[in-house]
């Protein structure tokens, strides 16, 4: 008994036999390591020959040894073991004597010698007993080994080593070992020196045996858990007999039931126990006979929401009603001598400043595009803050001394007008970045502002390591805040050469993630590659310790794009959190509300967005946006008269301040402005402005049409509009016939055609136009509104939705011909992609 409980013990998988078997296919796979060193230092022997015969003398003596550790030689002998077992199953006999003998050396009289010396005897090729009789040994030819196969079945076909190496491959990955076993015969009987055959087949032989450990000890352990379960139970419940249980299972107390149609009385021994109610019923009951303290539930529940509604009531009357603890206006800064590259230092140094100090909540910045709106502007400097609402303003200037550069600035109160400080410092290239962070502290001194531990440690951040990437990274963003001058393109290079003088510079990584997917917007079909290459940007800032608005920006976009609206909503949200100064992720987060359907989010982001950055036309057009959207397709049919004007007039307003902002006869004014317009009922004022914009560029097929049904909304004669139609279709022919695959050009060629009643000439230019452009945002945006006008709206809104997940657009989806959609069930629903 003792050495049945010895073995038992040892089959147990311990840890440390556990960590031995570990260790031990560590040793093997080392083992084939250096049998492959070995193959390839003895290429240089005949391929094919044939092993030398075996000597009958005995064996040399080996010499003594070398002294070595215990340690050491014990290793040594389990590697010399392992190596052993390997060559004499991969039949390499020479290489089994060879190890056999060193082995010898390290444990002489070791009775395992005798047992391998056999092994190796078994594995000796055995010539056919006729042959050996009959030829001598020295002269015995060379007979070839064939192995026999199984007879093919019919119409059989028979697979290739390869194959049959990759199909015991899967099944043993997917633990059929069985038939791993087979295919591993079946490619022995072929090739018996196939080397990954052989390897598979020790794999598959180990896997099995931990399987059988495995099997093992679960069975040891249940039968330790059954043992320790009769432990328990002192007194065992007598078995039933197979006639006392019902099909179930459950032992009862009376006779098998009797065949329907007999009824048998009742035995003597009680009545029959009653059945067990329904598990429901049972619940129920014990649920009801728990007191559960509702005083004190509902007690806690009030305290909850009561500190809920006064963290929320907080929260906006920090963000709504009180406003910051001061708001800053960095003018555009001046520059001596007219020194362009100068110019472009300044701009970049100007508008990281804004970034750096947008960090601290309890300064409002305004925004870039308003402060550098500012340039021609002849007003003073206080006036033009108190414009834009602002408590305080820097003025300052740039000039060059030598390779120095020199900054001079005075920060200022626009009450009292008087200086808070006075400032003169100047640095190399290289040491901009660490001068603006020493600049940005002593501007918050100067307006007694300390900011936490988050801010206070995202300005104290590192920037460029060398000059000519600092000065790169400028220009790049000059570019960017100059597009009517420099092309995407252009920024992006810049970045990239940045790049190229320091890779850690986040700085340059996270403005080209911006570029990117601002170039990703920008074109009508959308690439992949783009958003790929922004992602990567952005990460690598973030990598880099770059935890700043623009990067969680970038990363929202990204998201939105791929349309994951709640993930996107999360990084708009953490940009905003990081920095509400910034006025790009206000907007950005305001349109991902609108698309979550949360509008009053959606409304108040965006008019942050324009306390922010009051002087851009983008936040203007951002809440109008909003409004339109909310008035034009959330107020449908529930006191639609008065909601519905409501927030269009709200829109209207906001769309006139960014047209004033704007250049005369822009693009957007005879698109969103006009389209509000005619749904106001305000036709002759939509008309002029697309009249206006029209005399600018006279031959636009796009705004041809867009007169045309203001026009036709207004009620003009049939004979007007239809002839503004007509000069919209000569000019989209006299575009395709300068651009013949010009996809855009056929999609309005179908709109023009469908107002124009022909539906099967519009069926065949989008047809044409959706072969040109299938990718194309705005072909598919057209085709849907084309639908629409043909009352097509199945059609319309899947049409509608294709485009939606191809690059979602608001200001697409408030086109004037989507307006038959409006009180469709499940437009909103599609153009917010069913959240």
């Amino acid at each position: 008994m003792a050495s049945d409980d010895k073995s038992t013990e040892q089959d147990k998988p311990t840890p440390k036999n556990l960590l031995e078997e570990i260790r031990r296919r560590a040793e093997e796979a080392e083992l084939r390591r250096i049998e492959d060193d070995e193959k390839v230092t003895g290429a240089t022997e005949t391929p094919g020959a044939p092993p030398p015969p075996l000597s009958e003398e005995p064996p040399p003596v080996a010499e003594p040894a070398p002294v070595m550790s215990k340690a050491v030689r014990e290793q040594k002998i389990l590697v010399l073991r392992e190596r052993l077992n390997v060559a004499i199953s991969r039949r390499r006999l020479d290489k089994a004597r060879s190890l056999l003998a060193d082995l010898g050396v390290l444990v002489p009289g070791d009775p395992g010698l005798v047992e391998f010396e056999k092994r190796i005897a078994r594995a000796e090729p055995k010539a056919p007993a006729a042959e050996v009789s009959a030829v001598p040994p020295a002269e015995a030819p060379k007979v070839e080994r064939k192995v026999p196969r199984a007879p093919k079945k019919p119409g059989a076909v028979e697979k290739s080593v390869p194959e049959l190496l990759e199909e015991a491959h899967e099944q043993y990955q997917q633990e059929k070992y069985e038939k791993a076993k087979k295919c591993v015969q079946t490619v022995l009987a072929q090739d018996p020196e196939n080397e990954d055959a052989l390897r598979l087949g020790e794999q598959i032989e180990k896997a099995e045996q931990i399987v059988e450990l495995v099997k093992k000890e679960e069975a040891r352990r249940k039968e330790a858990e059954a043992a320790e379960f009769g432990e328990v139970i002192a007194t065992p419940v007598p078995a039933a007999a197979a006639d006392d249980k019902d099909p179930w299972g459950t032992q009862t107390k009376g006779p098998p039931p009797a065949e329907p149609g007999l009824d048998l009385p009742p035995e003597e021994a009680g009545p029959v126990a009653p059945p067990k109610p329904p598990v429901m019923a049972r619940i129920l009951e014990k649920a009801s006979s728990v007191a559960i303290p509702w005083k004190p539930i509902v007690a806690v529940l009030v305290v909850a929401a009561a500190a809920v509604a006064g963290y929320l009531g907080v929260n906006y009357i920090k963000n709504k009603v009180s406003p910051p603890h001061a708001s800053l206006l960095i003018l555009p800064p001046v520059t001596a001598g007219g020194d362009s590259a100068l110019a472009y230092t300044a701009d970049g140094f100007a508008e990281d400043l804004m970034s750096d100090l947008g960090l601290v909540p309890e300064l409002r910045v305004i925004g870039a595009v308003s402060a550098f709106s500012l340039r021609r502007s002849s007003s003073s400097g206080v006036t033009m803050a108190r414009n834009f609402e602002a408590s305080h303003y820097l003025q300052w200037n740039f000039s060059r001394v030598g390779d120095w550069v020199v900054i001079s600035s005075t920060l200022y109160d626009t009450l009292s007008g008087k200086s808070l400080m006075v400032n003169r410092q100047q640095s190399s290239l290289r040491e901009l970045p660490a001068a603006r962070q020493e600049f940005a502290a002593r501007v918050l001194a100067g307006l007694k502002l300390v900011p936490d531990n988050e801010p206070a440690m995202l300005l104290r951040r590192v920037g460029a390591g060398n000059a000519p990437a600092y000065d790169a990274y400028l220009h790049g963003r000059h570019a960017l805040a100059h597009p009517a001058e420099h092309s995407l393109s252009e920024a992006i290079g810049l970045f990239t050469a940045a790049i190229r003088a320091d890779s850690t510079f986040p700085q340059a990584h996270s403005a080209l993630g911006w570029a990117t997917i601002l170039e990703y917007e920008s074109e009508e079909e959308p690439n992949g590659a783009l958003l790929n290459q922004a992602l990567s940007s952005v990460q690598r800032a973030i990598g880099l310790g770059w935890r700043v608005p623009e990067t969680f920006r970038v990363w929202g976009m990204i998201e939105m794009f791929r349309l994951e609206f709640a993930k996107a909503l999360e990084r708009f949200d953490d940009a905003t959190r990081v920095a509400p100064s910034d006025a790009e992720s206000q907007r950005r987060l305001a349109c991902a509300y609108v698309v979550n359907r949360n509008y009053e989010a959606a409304e108040a982001a965006a008019e942050r967005s324009v306390s922010v950055d009051p002087g851009n036309p983008s936040s203007h057009i951002t809440l109008g946006i909003v409004r339109q959207f909310i008035g034009q397709y959330v107020h449908v049919g529930v006191n639609e008269g008065k909601e519905s004007r409501d927030y269009l007039n709200g829109a209207l307003q906001s769309y006139e301040r960014a047209v004033r902002l704007m250049p005369p006869g822009s693009a957007f004014a005879s698109e969103l402005y006009a389209n509000v317009l005619a749904s106001l009922q305000k036709h002759d004022r939509a008309m002029d402005i697309v009249n206006d914009r029209l005399a600018r560029v006279r031959e636009s097929y796009a705004d041809l049409y867009r007169l045309a049904r203001v026009q036709q909304s207004a009620g003009v004669m049939k004979e007007e509009w239809q002839s503004t139609l007509v000069r919209a279709r000569e000019a989209v022919q006299a575009q395709l016939s300068a651009v013949p695959g010009d996809a855009l050009a056929y999609s309005f060629l179908a709109l023009i055609s469908t107002r124009l009643g022909e539906f099967k000439e519009a069926q065949a230019a989008s047809k044409q136009a959706l072969s040109l452009g299938p990718r194309n945002v705005d072909v598919l945006y057209n085709t849907a509104r084309m639908y629409t006008l043909q009352l097509d709206r199945t059609k319309a809104l899947e049409t509608l939705k294709r485009a939606l997940e191809r690059r979602y657009s608001l200001a697409q989806i408030l086109d004037l011909d989507f307006y038959n959609l409006r009180s469709e069930a499940g437009f909103l629903r599609t153009v917010t992609l069913g959240r």
